[in-house]
Parts: C-alpha cells; structure tokens; sequence
C-alpha cells in the first residue's frame, strides 16, 4: 500500500494501472495473496485506476446473434493527463512571459544585452525525466496517447499468444479483450498518419473507410470491364494500372489525413506543441553534463533538467554556480537542495542589498523559486515531516 502511494504520485493513469496489474498478477501467483486486493475498497482502487486510462460502455450498434441481438460494447479511451505536468506547463509559460517582458524593456530602454534566462528544473530520477523530456518535446496529448500504445501493444501481446496457443480467432476472448486489440490499430493510425481523428472523431473516420473501401470497388469494376474481351497481355496492363492508381489514390487520402494529424498536434504558426507551451526554450538534461567548461555565458532561455539520484555531497552547489539559474522549478522536493537554494539566493544578493530585496519584492533580478506539490497527499506529507524533523534537530541542538 505504501508503493500504492508513491505510485499514485509518481507514475501517469496509464503507468500506475500497470503497476496495479502487476501487483494483482503477483498476488495471484503468490503462496500467500494480498487480502487487500479482495475487499471492497480494493475494488475501488482497481475500477477507479482503470477509469482514469478508458470506459468501456454501451455502443448504438447491436451485434446480431441466435437470440435477436444484444447491445454492442465500445471502449473509450480516457487517459487522464497528469496534474503536475499542467501545472508545469503553466509555470513555465509564466516563466517564458515574464522573460520575453524583461527582455523587451531592456530593448527600449537601452540598457544593455539581455543574455541571461536559465530555468533549473529538479526532478526525482530519470523515469520522472524521460516522462518529462516526452511532455516537453511531445505534449501532454501525445505523450498519453504513445504510452497507451505501449500499455495496448503489451496486453494484446498476451491475448494473441493465447489466441495462437489455443488455436482459436477472437471469439475465444472476452468483449474487452477484443476492444482492446482494436483499439490498438485505431491507436497506430493515429499517431502514425493514417487516422487523424482517434478517440474524437471515429465517426468521421468510419465514414472515410467506407468511402475509400467504394472507391476501390468501382474502380476495379471499371478495370475488370476494360480488361475484358482484351488480350491477356493488354488486360493484365490495365489490372497493372489500376493498381497503381489504387495506390495513388490510398496515398493521397493518406497524406491528407496525416496533414490535419500533424496540424492538430504541431501548431506551427505559432511555433507551439499541442499543449501550448512555445518553442522558445532550449532545455538539456544529461547532454549538458560538461557545461561546467563553458566559459562564455550561456544567451537566451534555456531549460536545464537535473534528477536528485545523481546529485552527490556538494554538488548540488557547483550544479548552481555552473548553471546560473535566476528561476528554479522543484518538480520533486528535497530538503537538502532548497538548503542549498538558499545559501545560492543570499550569494545572488548579499547582505547589504537585504533592505533594497525586502522593500522591492517584485525585483527581477531575485530567485525565483517554484514548488509543485500535491495538496493533501503523502507527498505533501513526508515533505513537512522532513522539514519537521530538520527544525526539531536545530531545536535540540540549541538545547
């Protein structure tokens, strides 16, 4: 229960239904089960991990069968985006607005280059980077949507092997098994250009499937009817023909389909992902290791991403000395760190400039300092009770 926690916080919808999959697996191949797993509040934690990835409901259409029909099933997909990773978005548009204004003052006033724009970003380990590095450079939609994909490709997997292990076709699954081996075709097209209205528009999409499966229909009638009465030689040319236009023709629905794909999720007008959040940022995470070598200042607004688990005794000073940052984002807390921010912040503004600080607070030139924290959760918790524990330290060593 108490990795439950952790993985609630740490992993997406997706992830942390996984995980939940995991644990029952174990449990059932296990001397001694989880007792937890089958008791009511269990099965809460289970349907409410699994409403937050997709539903499965009640379709319009009907399935004809020996009893008159019985409603058809239809799953939607969810995929509930993190709530850090929002936030993260927010504060980092924040962030890239108040640069652009400071930079555009200094240009009409005349004050000189404006270089500096380093964002610190620390991070707990690199699973919590890699997600990072795929919400920035992706967006929070694709990002979903490709991690789907995977959870889709590993399931199914599983359901085929036991389809080929038995020697039967779908039939012999359940109705969600069956769904969501679709799903993981509609799921590839989407993301690969050839649907460019998953989960949204899937009327849309059945309209254009049949529209191209009478295309193709019409065409060959008119081939075959063309070819006939002809010498083998020519007919089998225009059977060759009219594959070709087939293909073409595939092609070029195809492309218009990946086109409005890439318009949806690359908004290049405005040079922002399908998120929002602009281009403006250059970020680097283990590629800027040896930066500590650069002698010239680094220009223009960049986004630097750290994790705690590499960071030994004494670095976290030099990473700050090295980097420069006037803006600091804790995605993950860490007690020793925001010591080490404080120590960086008063070097940034030395004694004799404290009244100046205290009576300017919306100075520029200050750290900023930004703490995402779920409200009311373990999290939130084991952070105060480590700040808790630090000033009952102090206490008793003043005693």
């Amino acid at each position: 229960l108490r990795n439950c926690f952790h993985a609630l916080i740490q992993y997406d919808c997706v992830q942390f239904w996984r995980f939940l999959e995991g644990i029952k697996a174990i449990s059932a191949s296990s001397r001694t089960p989880s007792m937890w797993l089958m008791t009511p509040q269990g099965e809460n934690v289970y349907r409410l991990a699994k409403e937050r990835v997709y539903r499965v409901i009640n379709g319009r259409k009907r399935i004809d069968s020996e009893n008159g029909g019985v409603p058809g099933k239809r799953l939607i997909p969810v995929l509930e985006e993190t709530p850090k990773e929002k936030l993260l978005q927010q504060v980092l548009t924040e962030v890239e607005n108040r640069w652009h204004a400071k930079r555009s003052q200094c240009d009409e006033n005349n004050t000189g280059s404006f270089n500096s724009g380093n964002v610190l970003l620390m991070v707990k380990d690199e699973s919590t980077l890699e997600s990072i590095r795929s919400f920035l450079s992706n967006g929070g939609k694709r990002t979903m949507v490709l991690r789907w994909l995977r959870y889709l490709e590993q399931v199914n997997d599983k359901s085929r092997s036991m389809l080929r292990s038995l020697g039967k076709g779908p039939d012999a699954i359940s109705e969600e098994q069956r769904l969501l081996m679709e799903e993981e075709g509609r799921v590839r097209n989407y993301l690969f250009g050839v649907n460019s209205a998953y989960g949204y528009e899937q009327e849309a999409m059945e309209e254009e499937r049949k529209r191209l499966a009478d295309w193709k229909r019409k065409h060959r009638r008119v081939v075959d009817e063309k070819a006939r009465g002809t010498e083998t030689a020519t007919a089998d040319a225009l059977r060759h023909q009219g594959c070709l236009e087939e293909a073409v023709e595939v092609s070029k629905r195809g492309n218009a389909m990946a086109l409005a794909m890439e318009s949806m999720f690359h908004h290049t007008d405005d040079g922002k992902n399908d998120d929002g959040l602009s281009s403006t940022y250059s970020w680097s995470s283990d590629e800027e290791d040896e930066i500590a070598y650069r002698v010239e200042p680094i220009k223009g607004l960049n986004l630097f991403i750290r994790t705690f688990s590499k960071l030994e005794d004494g670095d976290a000073a030099l990473l700050l000395r090295d980097i420069q940052p006037d803006t600091v984002i804790m995605y993950d807390s860490d007690p020793s760190f925001i010591r080490t921010l404080e120590i960086y912040a008063n070097a940034m503004h030395p004694v004799s400039d404290s009244r100046v600080t205290l009576e300017k607070p919306n100075d520029d030139n200050r750290l900023r300092v930004f703490f995402l924290l779920y409200e009311a959760s373990a999290e939130e918790t084991n952070f105060l009770k480590s700040l808790e524990r630090e000033q009952n330290a102090f206490e008793r060593l003043i005693d």
